[in-house]
């Protein structure tokens, strides 16, 4: 189940500040034997897990084909810390509004706080079924290595443990298609060469295509309009002024590029001052969202916070 959001979101100069936190999945008890969970069956705590000093093994992300439990759950050896850590999946540029741009390339940066080092193991998935397998194209940059598919989806995890002062990166080209699943787990620890005092962490990240990422090339130079109130709640004051007799649409659009409402569509209006009052519908949530004017084909966009 999806947990609230914010959002950053950039287009042609607009940007939008928000915050972006992951998402929820549900995963299944058993593995696909029935046999219990593959974290106990592949041994994390061994001397293979993630707390050893050369590097990860893979299958502990809490992805569906990897199955339940982790170094943090279902039993995890990695318990005893009294912290939680807080794990940070970030990219440059920004995911903005959870979306990736077909084909763009981006550099993905992990760290690990609330403790004096870390490790982590990351998976990048087109599905959630047990046959899901990497989606995009991975590079190793700093503090980590990729790991080829095999036993469990291709996966990215540290070389040896990080302090927690730095993070690892890895170039990540996207997908020309195709939702993007991220899991992962990392692992805070304490640096005494066992997992005593270590503690994990579970994260996961649903990523979709930018459905507005050829807009920018459509977007009206030198044009600018009004609206308010801003936060609104039942009503938003448009103004705008055209040079000439044009064709106009006004949608409420969500920042993942979904349209939300229509106020009025492929309108014929007079050149000059324009003024409209546009009704906010009830069902509509809270949130910010993007108020789109199009004239004669070409976009204009205002930021929205509904309240």
């Amino acid at each position: 189940m999806m947990t609230k959001r914010n959002f950053t979101f950039l287009l042609a100069g607009l940007t939008v500040l928000t915050t972006v936190i992951t998402s929820g999945f549900t995963f299944r008890e058993t593995d696909e034997d029935g046999k219990g969970l593959k974290y106990e069956q592949h041994g994390c705590c061994s001397s293979n897990g993630q707390k050893n000093a050369n590097g990860s093994i893979v299958g502990y992300t809490n992805s569906v084909p990897d199955g339940p439990g982790s170094c943090s759950s279902g039993g995890g050896c990695h318990s005893g810390g009294s912290v939680t850590p807080v794990f940070s999946f970030t990219a440059t540029p920004a995911f903005t509004g959870n979306a990736y741009v077909p084909g763009a390339d981006y550099t993905i940066a992990i760290k690990v706080t609330g403790y004096a080092k870390f490790g982590f193991d990351v998976e990048m998935l087109d599905g959630t079924l047990s046959s899901s397998t990497a989606i995009g194209t991975f590079v190793a940059l700093t503090n980590c290595q990729i790991h080829p598919a095999g036993a469990f989806p291709k996966s990215v995890t540290h070389l040896s443990p990080i302090l927690s002062s730095g993070s690892a990166t890895f170039k990540w080209t996207a997908p020309a298609s195709g939702n993007v699943y991220v899991y992962a787990c990392g692992n805070g620890v304490n640096g005494n060469g066992n997992d005593g005092g270590d503690k994990a962490v579970l994260y996961s990240a649903l990523l979709a295509p930018d459905s507005l990422a050829g807009v920018e090339s459509a977007v009206i130079s030198n044009f600018s309009f009004s609206v308010f109130p801003n936060p609104a709640n039942e009503y938003i004051s448009l103004l705008y002024d055209l040079n000439k007799d044009s064709q106009v649409s006004a949608k409420l659009v969500s920042l993942a590029g979904k349209v939300v409402s229509t106020f009025f569509e492929k309108e014929l209006q007079n050149s000059g001052k324009q003024g409209r009052k546009l009704l906010i519908d009830p069902s509509v949530a809270e949130g910010v969202y993007l108020l789109s004017l199009e004239i004669n084909g070409k976009y204009s966009f205002k930021k929205i916070v509904l309240q």
